[in-house]
């Protein structure tokens, strides 16, 4: 997972054009960070102009929404990991000794979980109404077998009764 950095290579900058390869950056940075602004910021663009772009294009917001689903996964999974495991990190001191410290600093992970979290939700929940691909297969079995009992009555009736029209 990513770390937010402070340096100024990622500051506000002048907006540039949105094109393909800013898209795959942005949403690349906002599945790896769950941080819509510096994901904007590290591309280039306004943050502004980021939200505007999801407001009126239904395919971004949608690609959004599966960017923001992954970087909250990746960011449960690693807040569960360090719960369980610990977060240590080795830490030397002026003659070179090195000590391991227990690492706490996941603020920031908590208040993007906080965030983000309803909306995650509402993502997981339309998956999860979606049928799946063994789901589908049986109902456009179904369909076809229905189709097709139709189209068989149909031939019947017209070898019996003639054309209808």
């Amino acid at each position: 997972m990513a770390t937010l950095e402070t340096n100024t290579d990622t500051a506000p900058c002048k907006p540039q054009r949105w094109n393909d390869t800013k898209q795959a950056q942005f949403m690349a940075l906002l599945a790896e960070t769950c941080n819509v602004s510096h994901a904007a910021r590290a591309t280039g663009m306004a943050v502004s102009g980021i939200y505007l772009r999801r407001k009126s294009h239904p395919a971004f917001a949608a690609e959004w929404d599966e960017a923001l689903a992954t970087g909250y996964a990746l960011l449960e999974a690693e807040l569960l990991h360090r719960a369980r495991e610990g977060g240590q990190e080795e830490v030397a001191d002026k003659d070179g000794n090195v000590t391991k410290v227990r690492k706490i600093s996941d603020q920031l992970g908590l208040s993007l979980l906080k965030l983000h979290m309803d909306h995650v939700a509402k993502i997981r929940a339309m998956r999860a109404a979606l049928p799946s691909e063994v789901e589908t297969n049986a109902m456009r079995a179904r369909l076809v077998a229905s189709l097709d009992k139709v189209k068989a009555h149909q031939r019947k009736a017209q070898s019996q009764y003639g054309a209808y029209r």
